[in-house]
């Protein structure tokens, strides 16, 4: 979607709520130039990533591999996840 300066300071809940929760694009225009990309933020916070995994549910052999790939991703990057 385009959208003038002045549409999104009119309608901003409304241009990021289609952005979020559509998943679409927003070229933002001033002077007739497109100046800004508005997208949907890529990944999910820990906070977010906890609630969708506490949601999910795991057969045994699934949270044995979880595990295992959550202890590699710790020794990777340091944390992930762990108690």
């Amino acid at each position: 979607m385009i959208v003038t300066a002045t549409q999104l300071a009119t309608d901003s809940n409304g241009v990021i709520d289609r952005v979020v929760e559509r998943h679409e694009k927003a070229d933002i225009r001033r002077h007739g130039k497109i100046k800004v990309e508005m997208r949907r933020k890529a990944g999910v916070s820990k906070s977010e990533l906890l609630e969708i995994l506490a949601s999910v549910r795991f057969s045994a052999r699934e949270q044995v591999q979880l595990a295992a790939a959550m202890k590699q991703a710790n020794e990777v990057l340091g944390y992930a996840g762990g108690h």
